[in-house]
């Protein structure tokens, strides 16, 4: 995860080029129309780009606060099956729960295009780029997907050079 952060160009002394790693937010990629103010309300608050774990504002604002104001209750039964089929959207997408082949809910999320799927990013000479999902196909039949702000990933020169087809 150190690749995710800020300071890592500085920190690798600009050795860092053409690092890939994932994460869940880099400035300039929006899941959707929360993402952005997210990130930038993050940044001027603390600095640096969030990383996998200040999703717990998510979990707080998304996952009880709206459930609990939606059902006007803070009992579990009233809790549980309201967040069970619940569709939340949040700064990273679109969270659900997965259900099984009955129809009952797994408490796992669902992942894939337009719900929850992570991204990730590559270092480009001491910048951040997001670059996955960019053109994505879960499968060879399904539609492309492309979060926005994301850019194609750039191969390394030596690589290119090395491989190049004569």
């Amino acid at each position: 995860m150190e690749g995710a952060k800020d300071q890592f160009w500085k920190i690798s002394q600009g050795k860092g080029g053409y690092l890939i790693t994932s994460t869940t937010y880099a400035r300039g990629v929006e899941f959707n129309e929360k993402t952005k103010p997210f990130v930038d309300a993050y940044f001027r608050k603390y600095g640096e780009t969030p990383t996998y774990t200040a999703d717990t504002y998510t979990v707080l604002k998304h996952y009880l606060i709206e459930p609990i104001e939606k059902t006007g209750s803070l009992d579990p039964e009233k809790l549980i099956p309201f967040m069970e089929g619940y569709t939340y959207k949040t700064p990273n997408g679109i969270t659900k729960f997965s259900r099984n082949a009955e129809g009952k809910p797994l408490h796992d999320i669902t992942w894939g295009p337009g719900l929850q799927t992570g991204i990730a990013i590559q270092w480009i000479n001491g910048r951040i780029n997001g670059v996955w999902p960019y053109k994505w196909k879960a499968t060879p039949e399904a539609p492309e997907y492309t979060v926005k702000g994301t850019v194609p990933i750039q191969l390394p020169p030596w690589m290119i050079a090395k491989y190049k087809k004569k």
